[in-house]
C-alpha cells in the first residue's frame, strides 16, 4: 500500500533482473485484467515449475491450447460432480459432521485448549481428495493428510521469504557454484508429493478398466484417464492427456483446493474468536434464522447476511495472497499511455486492492458490517476479489465459496469460541501464503 502511494496504481519493480509489472487498484485491474483478457491470460514460467513439473503442465502454471482446453475439462468435470449442487453440499456437510465429532469429544477432554483449525484443515483436504482421488481423509487416513501437510509446509516456509521469490524469477542462480542445493531441495520436498500422486494414478488404473465405455468416473482421476482412452480408442495419439499432465492437474487441484481455503477458515476463527460481539451478532441471526436443530444449508445463504458479511471480511483481513500468480501479456499493449511488451510479466495485486481505503474504511481492522446495507442486507463490494479477476481467476471459486459458507456458519450455530490456552495474535506468519499462528480455543455448546 504505501508503494501505491509513493508510485501510483501501476509501477514496475525488479526482483533480480525480472521486471514485474504491479497494477494496484481496482479500476486499473478491471480495465485491463478483465476488460483485455485475452491479452493478460497468459502465465510466465518460473524457476520452481521447471523442477517440480518437469516442464510445461498442469492448469495453474500453463498458457494457451493446453491451459484453455484442460481449465475447460476441469470445469466440465465439476459441473457434473455437482460442484455447486446439492452432491457437493453433502460432501462437504459430512465434513461439518466430521468437525462436529471430533470437538465433541474434546469438549469432554479439554474444552478450554481444542485446536478448530486442526479439524476445518482436514476437512477441507478430505473434501478436494474426494473430488480427485476418490476418498476422504477423515475416513481413516489422516496420517497420511498430515504426512503430505507436513512435507509442502516446511518447504514452502524455508522458501517463503525474499530470497525465495527472487529464485522463483531467476532461474539462472541454479548455474551458480554452491546454489544447486537449492535446486535439489525443492525437488526432494515436492517429488514426494508427485510420486503420491503417480501412485494414486497407477492405482486408479489397477483397480479399474478405462476402455469400458460404460464406466462412470467416480472422481478426478477416472475423468481424466476415461478421455485418454477414449481419445486412444478414436486413434487420436497426438493429445495432450498424458500422465505427467495428469499428476500436475492433480497436484494443481489438491494444493489450490485445499491450502487457500483451510488458512482463511483459520482466520475466520481466529477473528471470531478476538471479537466476542461479532459472534454475539451471528448467534442473534442464527437463532432468529436457523435454530439448534438441523445443519444449515446453501438455501439458507440468503437468509444470513451477517453470516455471509463474516465470510467476506474473514476472506478480506485473512488476505492469504502475499503476491497473486503472475499473468503474461500474449500481445503488446499501452498501459497508461506506456507500451508494454509482448512477453510481460504483470500482477494484478489483490493484497493492495483488497485493503483499499476508499472501498474499505479502516481497512485494518475486521468490521463485518462494511458488507450490509443500511437495511441490514449484505452487499457486494466489487474491490472484494479473493479468487482475483479476469480469465485466470480461481478455477476452484465455487467449491470454495461452499466449503467458508458452510463450515464457518455451522461452526458458529453449534459452538461458541473464545480464547483458549494459547489465544490467536492476529499476527501473519510470513510467507507465500501468510499463516495465523498456532492457537486453541474454548470451545462450549450453545445448546
Amino acid at each position: 500500500m504505501e508503494w501505491r502511494k509513493k508510485y501510483g496504481d501501476i509501477y514496475t519493480m525488479y526482483i533480480g533482473m525480472q521486471p514485474l509489472i504491479v497494477i494496484n487498484s481496482f479500476e486499473k485491474a478491471y480495465k485491463y485484467i478483465v476488460k483485455e483478457g485475452d491479452v493478460f491470460s497468459g502465465r510466465s514460467v518460473n524457476a520452481f515449475n521447471l523442477i517440480i513439473r518437469g516442464g510445461d503442465y498442469g492448469i495453474i502454471d500453463t498458457e494457451g491450447p493446453l491451459w484453455l482446453e484442460h481449465r475447460r475439462f476441469a470445469l466440465k468435470v465439476f459441473r457434473e460432480f455437482g460442484m455447486s449442487k446439492t452432491q457437493m453440499e453433502d460432501r462437504v456437510l459430512a465434513e461439518v459432521e466430521y468437525i462436529f465429532d471430533r470437538i465433541d469429544q474434546d469438549i469432554q477432554l479439554k474444552p478450554d485448549d481444542i485446536n478448530v483449525e486442526h479439524y476445518t484443515d482436514i476437512a477441507v483436504g478430505s473434501v478436494i481428495n474426494a473430488v480427485v482421488c476418490g476418498y476422504r481423509y477423515t475416513d481413516g487416513k489422516e496420517h497420511e493428510f498430515y504426512r503430505l501437510k507436513e512435507i509442502l509446509g516446511s518447504s514452502n516456509e524455508s522458501l517463503a521469504n525474499i530470497f525465495g521469490l527472487f529464485v522463483m524469477f531467476n532461474a539462472q542462480i541454479f548455474k551458480i557454484p554452491g546454489f544447486k542445493f537449492i535446486e535439489k531441495y525443492i525437488e526432494n520436498s515436492f517429488g514426494t508429493v508427485m510420486k503420491h500422486l503417480h501412485n494414486e494414478i497407477k492405482r486408479h488404473l489397477d483397480e479399474n478398466d478405462y476402455n469400458n465405455e460404460s464406466m462412470e468416473a467416480k472422481d478426478y482421476i477416472d475423468a481424466y484417464l476415461l478421455e485418454k482412452f477414449r481419445l486412444e480408442r478414436n486413434g487420436e495419439t497426438d493429445h495432450t492427456f498424458t500422465d505427467q499432465q495428469l499428476v500436475n492437474v492433480c497436484l494443481d487441484l489438491w494444493i489450490a483446493g485445499q491450502e487457500t481455503t483451510s488458512v482463511t477458515l483459520a482466520w475466520a476463527i481466529s477473528h471470531l474468536v478476538a471479537h466476542p460481539e461479532v459472534q454475539k451478532r451471528a448467534h442473534e441471526e442464527l437463532d432468529r434464522v436457523i435454530g439448534p436443530n438441523r445443519l444449515i444449508t446453501m438455501a439458507d445463504r440468503k437468509d444470513l447476511h451477517y453470516i455471509n458479511a463474516i465470510v467476506h471480511e474473514s476472506q478480506r483481513c485473512g488476505n492469504i495472497i502475499a503476491i497473486n500468480l503472475t499473468r503474461k501479456t500474449s500481445e503488446d499493449i499501452v498501459m497508461d499511455g506506456m507500451l508494454i511488451k509482448k512477453g510481460s510479466v504483470v500482477v494484478p495485486q489483490v493484497s493492495v486492492i483488497m485493503n483499499d481505503p476508499e472501498a474499505f474504511p479502516e481497512p485494518e481492522k475486521f468490521k463485518p458490517k462494511r458488507f450490509l446495507d443500511e437495511s441490514g442486507k449484505f452487499r457486494q463490494i466489487e474491490q472484494m476479489i479473493p479468487f482475483s479477476l479476469g480469465k485466470r481467476a480461481c478455477l476452484g471459486e465455487g467449491l470454495a465459496r461452499m466449503e467458508l459458507f458452510l463450515i464457518t456458519a455451522n461452526l458458529l450455530n453449534r459452538y461458541r469460541l473464545s480464547a483458549g490456552r494459547t489465544p490467536p495474535t492476529l499476527r501473519k506468519v510470513a510467507g507465500m501464503m501468510p499463516k495465523t499462528h498456532p492457537f486453541t480455543c474454548r470451545v462450549e455448546k450453545r445448546h
